[in-house]
């Protein structure tokens, strides 16, 4: 069972507690298998140990085990629950399933339906204070193409980022309207941390271990027991 620390940006402390948690979510919830428990006091106790509890503490249990908490690496459920509370992509989709601001705070499309133009929030930033530019999307893009995610979507697409230094351009090879969308499903990795690294060597690096996140909360520290 891996236990995780997680710090809330900027101070609550969290902990994330997977793996074989997922047996005692799965009890909690009526045989769900992914599930989210927060409790306010007490504690939670199981064979083998327990879980911390109390204001600010998150505890989630989900099915499978952590192998690699981050962006196009991740390889199990644990790791894709992960990454959806570290990292955020350029958009996020609202109940509807439509594309709402996140990291880009506006986009539009040229006359010629291939161009799209998405402007960055100034004030985003990683935990480690460096700013989330369009280069960071520029190579979350390129290597969601190299690795051939989406069936080789990303591979398609052609990105630069734009004059002002602001915005990144992304040209499409047909009309896709869905680009928003499709965007919103692609967590950005923090270029200044991994460029300059072979794809088949990042997941592995050591920097991917102590990796600075851009999402509500980050992960302080990983051990290998879920016992308080």
């Amino acid at each position: 069972m891996a236990r995780l620390n997680f710090g809330e940006r900027p101070s609550t402390q969290l902990r994330l507690a997977l793996g074989a948690v997922a047996l005692l979510a799965a009890v909690v919830f009526s045989g769900m298998q992914l599930g989210l428990i927060s409790t306010p006091q007490g504690g939670i106790s199981f064979v083998g140990g327990s879980l911390p509890s109390g204001p600010g503490v998150l505890n989630e249990g989900v099915v499978g085990t952590l192998e690699t908490p981050l962006p196009l690496f991740a390889a199990s459920g644990a790791d894709r629950a992960v990454v959806a509370l570290t990292y955020r992509a350029l958009t996020h989709l609202d109940r509807g399933g439509s594309a709402e601001p996140e990291i880009a705070t506006s986009w539009s499309v040229a006359e010629d339906g291939l161009t799209w133009t998405f402007l960055f929030d100034p004030a985003a930033a990683w935990s480690d204070g460096t700013p989330i530019t369009p280069n960071d999307a520029l190579f979350t893009i390129g290597v969601a193409g190299q690795l051939g995610i989406e069936g080789g979507y990303f591979d398609a697409l052609s990105a630069e980022i734009g004059a002002d230094g602001a915005s990144l351009i992304v040209r499409t090879p047909r009309e896709v309207a869905s680009l928003p969308v499709a965007l919103g499903a692609l967590p950005l990795l923090p270029a200044h941390i991994f460029e300059g690294l072979p794809i088949d060597e990042i997941a592995s690096s050591e920097a991917a271990r102590r990796s600075v996140s851009s999402g509500p909360f980050q992960v302080t520290s990983i051990s290998s027991s879920a016992a308080a």
